[in-house]
């Protein structure tokens, strides 16, 4: 068994693969409980060669019980302790003429490097490169205020918080449960990114 190509773990193992100051990478197994203020998970820390190893993702995927689903934290250590941050959005909408919406909120160049994959009733985007803690808590104010007042969120605003209070992104990888309708599956870029 493998990873679908169009899956968000071949585009992490890229961002792995160029920025080799990375030694440690964090995931999660959690139960999806609506509208809570909880946010209860199992935190992993997987060293990059062990995350670099498909068959060791797979397993942890395979283990997962049937309310069970794990995601990527955007959080990674570096070789000399330091936290950064892979840029993530967790989009509110199906529409995928919302995800311009985020051009005027986002840095350029930030913007033109996510990379989007679909998430059943939403996008999750993907950024290229690593951001210090104070350029990702910047990037959830600006996805917070990419938000219209009296429109419906262009962002997920309770993600955002629960983000915010966990002190990293995060992003579903599997779809268990009732709740999740389809495992996240790259889109065809909008902004003519490879």
């Amino acid at each position: 068994m493998t990873i679908p190509l169009h899956h968000p773990y071949w585009h992490i193992v890229s961002l792995i693969q160029n920025h080799q100051e990375i030694s440690h990478l964090s995931i999660s197994i959690y139960e999806y409980t609506p509208n809570s203020i909880n946010d209860n998970r199992e935190i992993f820390h997987i060293p990059r060669s062990d995350f670099l190893d498909e068959q060791h993702i797979l397993k942890i995927i395979n283990n997962l019980s049937g309310e069970q689903n794990i995601s990527l934290h955007s959080d990674v250590k570096t070789l000399n302790g330091k936290k950064l941050h892979i840029p993530m959005v967790d989009m509110n909408t199906a529409s995928k003429a919302h995800l311009e919406k985020l051009k005027n909120y986002l840095e350029e160049r930030l913007y033109s490097e996510l990379r989007w994959y679909k998430s059943g009733r939403s996008f999750h985007g993907y950024g290229r490169r690593l951001i210090t803690t104070d350029e990702w808590v910047k990037l959830m104010g600006r996805l917070l205020l990419s938000n219209q007042k009296n429109m419906t969120p262009t962002v997920d605003p309770r993600w955002i918080g629960h983000r915010l209070l966990a002190g990293y992104s995060t992003l579903r990888w599997s779809k268990n449960g009732n709740y999740y309708l389809s495992l996240p599956e790259e889109i065809s870029p909008f902004n003519n990114i490879e």
